[in-house]
């Protein structure tokens, strides 16, 4: 039988665990007086069968940190492997003690014209509103730390914290997330997510006592020697734009008008002040080059197109998130975040024109799936 890798280095955790305390019992014994029978030595490392994480308990995890530094770095690194738990689902319910609201973490483009950025926020499903999250919002996309942000339950009398989500989105080179109080997370992939990212959430009601009263609360990027990472958040890259009548799009280039007889109430349209260079920087690869507000039957929304920023003429990749909507061939649909400051969430619609993508954010389905008609889209 091929032996467990993980049982090997734990056996050898708790042989240098005990060498360790039977040279420290020697440096501190007393001058030897007569020999004496020696007693024999009870071992409990046959009944501490420690489970493969993650059912390895933090408590446990730390007295084995403790151990790390009698180690090789190979071991060092497949300890911290260990000592890490997977990252809590990235959507799912909070607990009664956090208002008992069911959250997801929502990614979606930036739908201001110029913009090659990313909406993300953490989302309460339950009533369609996003969540207080503090550094959430648009961001370029780079890394490592793409953004961060969560939610604690404050006492008003006492302000004392007593539990949080705390999220976070990284790129590739974040191993592991630290958590307040010294645990460490695995970021996950998820399909709502662009490639090369992944997400970390992790909930707690009962955060340690030293962070009763903490009053910055945050998850922290790890590489995978366990090293910290840049925690600077990179602001979207935005190309130069210009407001323009949302009545009187440009003859030329990128933009988006009306069928008449819509019932759309025009409110504001920007385009790009210049054509877009061939290629640029951008880790999302999608450009806006128009944006258009409206109001439709009360609900405002946002139209825009979106381009390829990596390769101008070439085709724009797919949306994160976008499924085929089965009921309206060519029509894809997903969750949204919120746009900048705006609330306006809900669901994104989207359909291909040209080698661009004709997105809508804020109307319901139905009114999404008409105007995504009478829309007319060029680039």
């Amino acid at each position: 039988m091929v032996s467990d890798p993980l049982d090997a280095l734990l056996t050898e955790l708790l042989e240098a665990h005990d060498r360790q305390q039977a040279e420290d019992g020697l440096a501190q014994a007393p001058v030897p007086g007569p020999p004496r029978a020696r007693a024999p030595r009870l071992r409990s490392a046959p009944r501490l069968r420690l489970a493969p994480p993650p059912r390895l308990a933090p408590r446990r995890l730390v007295a084995l940190g403790a151990l790390l530094t009698a180690l090789t770095s190979s071991a060092v690194a497949a300890a911290i492997v260990l000592s890490a738990l997977p990252s809590a689902p990235l959507a799912g319910r909070l607990p009664h003690q956090l208002l008992g609201l069911r959250y997801s973490l929502r990614v979606s483009p930036d739908l201001r014209a110029g913009s090659t950025g990313w909406c993300v926020t953490l989302f309460d499903s339950r009533v369609q509103l996003p969540i207080v999250t503090g550094t959430g919002g648009c961001v370029s996309g780079s890394g490592p730390l793409i953004t961060r942000g969560g939610v604690a339950e404050i006492s008003p009398r006492t302000g004392a914290v007593s539990g949080w989500l705390l999220y976070a989105v990284v790129d590739r080179r974040v191993a592991t997330l630290q958590v307040p109080g010294g645990a460490r997370v695995v970021p996950i992939a998820g399909p709502g997510l662009p490639a090369g990212w992944r997400a970390a959430v992790t909930l707690t009601t009962r955060p340690p006592s030293k962070l009763r009263h903490a009053t910055a609360i945050a998850l922290s990027p790890l590489d995978r020697h366990g090293r910290a990472l840049s925690p600077v958040i990179a602001p979207p890259l935005t190309l130069p734009s210009r407001a323009i009548s949302p009545g009187r799009p440009p003859a030329a280039g990128c933009r988006i008008s009306v069928a008449s007889g819509s019932a759309v109430r025009l409110l504001s349209a920007r385009v790009l002040s210049a054509t877009p260079p061939r290629a640029l920087p951008a880790a999302g690869g999608l450009l806006t080059c128009y944006s258009l507000s409206f109001e439709l039957h009360g609900r405002g929304g946002v139209a825009a197109l979106l381009l390829n920023a990596r390769a101008s003429g070439a085709a724009a990749q797919p949306i994160p998130g976008l499924t085929p909507l089965r009921s309206h061939a060519g029509v894809w649909v997903g969750s949204a975040a919120p746009q900048g400051s705006s609330e306006v969430g809900g669901e994104l619609f989207a359909r291909r024109v040209g080698n661009g993508w004709l997105v809508l954010q804020g109307p319901d389905q139905a009114d999404a799936v008409t105007l995504l008609q009478r829309l007319r889209a060029s680039a």
